[in-house]
């Protein structure tokens, strides 16, 4: 993309070597948006070529012959007169590779200076005219000179000019002589102001196309660059940089100008927030940062404010510049992290399973050993005693065998619960295994939703109460379905009820229901100690455990809220969660509703 200051830097270096060159334009579209030098040309800014009598047809010729087109001279807005060399600039289209107009450059040489350099002007010998305006050859208006000199039998020279030409008559000052040697130096002036004004004229504007040309195609390859690309002269200033460059540092892009140093737009950017790691010691990470630029050998990683992450190559080149790349790594390093999250995961599983496994275990091993040895329980002791006479105590045989017989109960209890909780633990992993390998296969049919879940509240009624919390249902879809798995419906409820029990000493529980649109939203809303915002997403992870401490008050392995998410996913829907970190928690399940058949 051509800008004001890569557009002057190539101007510039044209006027160097030819001083004879008043401006050049570009314009795109055939409107002037770029002159230099800017100053005493002010004017030239915005004219419009296509609604421009005078400079029109030339312009418009330059686009369809695709070349130069010389015209002149002509009287310039900002005053003067000077040639007008014209040469239309192509883009190719990455795409089609199609060439299309850009518009035109044109490079303005003052009329007076061109004169002066082709010996025209107080030339002592020979007095010149020219006919042609606008390269109309000898039928054309006069542009330079007296009309009479056609009048004294002058020498003739017609000089091409593309597809038209310039008719130029001389004779000597004075008038012409019987020496053949006049005639020979009028002709030998001739060809030498051709060669000069055309060859010039029509050099320089062939030059600045192709300079523009090549600089519009190098840009554009740059631009298609994947990565981030910049690079700094010897003295550190930004030269080019393409448009991926510019978007990754959008903060900074206001200061990504070319002629910019490297040093400016770091502090533009530090300014307006673009490198967080530099919060709170600013000046060291503008130092730190330098260092490195200036060795140009490092490699560096660096995360940007909307979490992009880049590795910065930066190379010097022979001339004592910096090449910059900045290659976006965000999802790679997502992925490492991702990676180390699931591996802390798997570790916390397994310290979490491993305890919760051993304590329903010691459970069933501890109360199971008074089976095989029930001589060891006090109350048969105590039976025994009875019979044999041998008590402490008097107590009839059949107070004796009723305490047996509870404290079994009790101890029976205890372990259907341990395995209760084991095969809750197993039926989990099994799940989860069924889930990865895509084996879980639902058996829906039609859900008049309102019943279903008021009856699996019920279940929980006895565990609320235990507790003392209140247990609720407001059911606000009546006559609604769902095409579901009535039994992982079911599943996913109780793993929510489960948690919210788990996660409640005091208040209540509200189960309720409501249809928008077309479909059927299931809240579950407690006043538990609720969730930390940073993990309402990381409770969907499988593994996950708020509090994953071999010590935490709760049990569970972190399986059942990922396989909840799962079977909701499965029907369609989507589930999540919504907690302030203090006053309870609400976890919604959406779910598509279904007419009956």
């Amino acid at each position: 993309m051509l800008d004001e200051a890569k557009f002057s830097s190539l101007a510039a270096t044209q006027i160097e070597v030819f001083p004879e060159i008043r401006h050049v334009a570009a314009a795109p579209d055939l409107i002037v948006k770029f002159v230099y030098p800017l100053q005493g040309n002010e004017t030239a800014i915005g004219l419009d070529y296509a609604n421009n009598d005078e400079q029109r047809d030339a312009a418009v010729r330059a686009v369809e012959e695709e070349g130069i087109v010389l015209a002149g001279p002509v009287d310039l807005v900002q005053g003067g007169q000077a040639f007008i060399s014209r040469g239309a600039v192509f883009v190719t289209d990455e795409v089609s590779n199609l060439r299309n107009p850009w518009g035109i450059v044109s490079v303005v040489l003052d009329a007076q200076s061109v004169y002066r350099a082709a010996g025209l002007i107080d030339n002592v010998s020979t007095e010149f005219a020219i006919l042609g305006r606008d390269a109309e050859g000898g039928k054309g208006e006069l542009f330079f000179g007296r009309a009479e000199i056609f009048e004294q039998e002058p020498v003739l020279y017609e000089v091409r000019v593309n597809e038209g030409s310039w008719t130029i008559g001389a004779v000597p000052v004075g008038g012409w002589s019987s020496s053949d040697g006049a005639n020979l130096m009028v002709r030998s002036q001739f060809f030498g102001f051709g060669v000069v004004l055309v060859g010039f004229a029509l050099a320089m504007a062939l030059a600045i196309r192709q300079r523009l040309e090549a600089r519009t195609q190098l840009m554009n390859a740059i631009d298609s660059i994947e990565d981030g690309f910049a690079y700094y002269d010897a003295d550190d200033r930004l030269i080019v940089s393409n448009a991926k460059y510019r978007a990754l540092y959008r903060l900074s892009e206001p200061a990504i100008k070319s002629g910019a140093t490297f040093e400016s737009i770091l502090r533009y950017g530090v300014a307006q927030g673009q490198y967080p790691e530099s919060a709170g010691r600013e000046e060291e990470w503008i130092k730190s940062r330098m260092a490195a630029h200036r060795r140009a050998d490092a490699s560096l990683k660096q995360k940007l404010p909307d979490g992009t992450w880049l590795k910065i190559n930066e190379t010097r080149t022979p001339d004592g510049g910096v090449v910059g790349f900045r290659v976006d790594i965000t999802e790679l390093i997502n992925a490492k992290e991702e990676a180390e999250r699931a591996n802390r995961a798997k570790s916390d599983f397994l310290n979490v399973m491993s305890h919760e496994l051993r304590t329903p275990l010691s459970v069933v091993k501890g109360y199971a050993t008074f089976l095989t040895a029930p001589q060891r329980m006090k109350s048969v002791r105590r039976l025994l005693s009875e019979i044999r006479g041998t008590g402490d105590r008097p107590a009839s045989p059949q107070q004796a065998a009723e305490s047996v017989i509870a404290e079994m109960s009790s101890y029976g209890q205890k372990i259907v619960r341990s395995a209760d909780f084991l095969t809750e633990l197993i039926d989990d992993v099994l799940d989860l295994s069924k889930i990865d390998a895509g084996k879980m296969i639902l058996n829906l049919e039609e859900v008049l939703i309102d019943p279903h879940l008021k009856a699996v509240v019920g279940d929980f009624a006895v565990s609320a109460q235990e507790k003392g919390i209140a247990l609720n249902f407001a059911g606000g879809v009546e006559g609604a379905w769902v095409r579901a798995d009535s039994v992982r419906l079911r599943q996913v409820l109780s793993n929510l009820l489960s948690n919210a029990i788990k996660f409640t000493d005091e208040g209540s529980i509200l189960v309720s229901s409501r249809l928008e649109d077309v479909r059927i939203i299931v809240e579950v809303t407690d006043t538990g100690r609720g969730i930390e915002v940073s993990k309402l997403e990381a409770i969907f992870e499988r593994f996950s455990q708020i509090d994953s401490s071999s010590t935490r008050r709760a049990g569970g392995v972190g399986l059942g809220l990922s396989i909840a998410r799962s079977i909701i996913e499965m029907h369609g829907g989507r589930i999540w969660a919504e907690s302030d970190g203090k006053n309870g928690s609400k976890i919604t399940f959406v779910l598509p509703t279904q007419k009956p058949s």
